[in-house]
């Protein structure tokens, strides 16, 4: 994760990230679920980056259902696989996200949910970025502007952390009535707050105006 805070330590290269865009993957580079070995949490994992950061993702069809390769030994050609669903012969019709089963529904089902909250969170779409190094295999950052704030905690550990909540007090100090987005339910973080291994925590704020 140090890799992904040193990637975005060089935002201020860029004139307007709003209007970059950022992607897992696409037709010339491996497909997500093939880097982190069809690992679905480490893919939920790189699905909530996708859909939190600053920029505009692209999502290469399949990913959000934990599609992989072909072959890929034969190269980009490899990469490519049919969508099922739509010839007789398919097993499946990936097209009715009603009859996905295993780590392709869970998959989809999490993706699916991210992005939809995303679409109307204009803090996502527009905010600054203020994140915070760690050396455990973790990473944490803040979108937020003048009125609201969403925290992201990617553990990408294999055993639970614990988030070091005061450690961000520069901003944390000015959040209140926080909502885990994932579930819907109130959240209170501090100092023993924990993230079990392989996951992420995502929860929207609201942001006290400062006093001068």
């Amino acid at each position: 994760m140090v890799r992904v805070y040193d990637v975005l330590s060089h935002d201020f290269l860029y004139s307007d990230l709003s209007n970059m865009m950022i992607f897992l993957g696409n037709h010339d580079t491996e497909r997500i679920a093939d880097v982190v070995r069809r690992n679905p949490a480490r893919v939920k994992l790189a699905m909530t980056m996708l859909a939190t950061m600053r920029g505009i993702p692209q999502m290469f069809a399949g990913d959000e259902q934990m599609f992989v390769s072909a072959d890929r030994s034969q190269g980009h050609g490899g990469l490519r696989v049919d969508f099922p669903g739509g010839w007789a012969s398919d097993g499946c019709d990936a097209f009715d996200t009603a009859t996905l089963r295993g780590d392709a529904a869970d998959v989809h089902g999490y993706t699916k949910r991210l992005f939809n909250w995303r679409k109307n969170k204009r803090v996502i779409h527009s905010g600054r970025t203020l994140h915070f190094l760690s050396r455990d295999n973790t990473y944490a950052y803040f979108r937020y502007d003048d009125t609201d704030a969403v925290f992201v905690f990617i553990n990408n550990s294999r055993g639970a952390k614990q988030i070091p909540w005061s450690h961000y007090s520069e901003i944390a100090e000015r959040l209140y009535d926080g909502v885990n987005v994932l579930t819907g339910m109130p959240a209170t973080l501090n100092d023993k707050t924990t993230v079990r291994g392989r996951e992420a925590l995502v929860v929207e704020f609201k942001m006290k105006q400062q006093t001068e």
